[in-house]
């Protein structure tokens, strides 16, 4: 499933912070979703109990400008993701200046990078073997 001509720019990408090739490569490969993801995405929104049976660290990375996650011009939504979680899941939300839905498609991606492997060290041992 995927979206009309140049409709997924306003929910997925800060056009200021963007480079237009990759505008242009993400309209032409353009994939958004499946219908299998789809139904468990609903499963999870219709059933609260499910993300609050979590009970591991949580990381919530998500842009400022994201289209899809907020519903105002500079998010204010990713405050609100603790609640979706038991306590014991230590939710962390990092929100990303000037980057929309697809943060890893941004200028700024890099920042996203390091703050993924910056999380995932403090809270996961390397395996040995």
């Amino acid at each position: 499933m995927t979206t009309r001509p140049v409709a997924r720019v306003p929910f997925f990408f800060n056009v200021a912070n963007v480079e237009s090739r990759v505008l242009e490569v993400d309209e032409r490969l353009k994939s958004t979703f499946t219908p299998g993801e789809g139904e468990g995405f609903a499963a999870v929104l219709g059933d609260p109990g499910l993300s609050r049976a979590i009970r591991v660290p949580v990381l919530v990375v998500v842009g400022e400008r994201d289209g899809l996650f907020c519903d105002d011009p500079v998010c204010s939504a990713a405050s609100s993701e603790y609640q979706h979680y038991s306590p014991a899941a230590q939710v962390q939300v990092s929100v990303i200046p000037a980057a929309a839905h697809a943060r890893n498609l941004h200028r700024n991606a890099p920042d996203v990078f390091a703050t993924i492997r910056t999380w995932t060290d403090t809270h996961f041992r390397p395996v040995t073997r």
